[in-house]
């Protein structure tokens, strides 16, 4: 009978730590939004310049997809009375605790949640009325 023996595997610490750095940068929040519109038709954007903005004083974290809502110049108009829509955002860090979301544009019509607490999966749904 032949005895295998299993080579013993050593991986530098430093790649080890690197990998576990570079897991958990990847996450994302992923914000679902449900619009009730009072007088359709309607045209709505979203600016590349909306951000989640934490309470802890990190950076902010940039928009990096949209689903179910066109982004500026473009607009979606929207024909009916209830529309979903769906924003994806850089991950925040572990500290943070609460954020706002705040379309960085000069018009009275920016999109802005200010205080939203943060959950444990990132994914939020929010109410709109427009």
């Amino acid at each position: 009978m032949e005895i295998i023996v299993q080579p013993k595997i050593e991986i530098e610490e430093a790649l080890l730590v690197a990998a576990q750095d570079r897991t958990q940068e990847e996450n994302q929040v992923i914000i679902h939004f449900q619009v009730s519109i009072q007088n359709p038709p309607l045209g709505i954007r979203i600016w590349k310049s909306t951000y989640l903005i934490p309470h802890s004083g990190s950076e902010k974290a940039a928009l990096l997809h949209v689903d179910g809502i066109s982004k500026a110049p473009r607009w979606t108009r929207i024909m009916g009375n209830h529309h979903t829509f769906t924003l994806i955002f850089e991950g925040l860090p572990k500290d943070c605790g609460s954020f706002d979301l705040v379309e960085d544009v000069p018009s009275p019509y920016r999109l802005t949640y200010m205080g939203i607490t943060r959950n444990q999966s990132d994914v939020y749904n929010l109410i709109m009325q427009a």
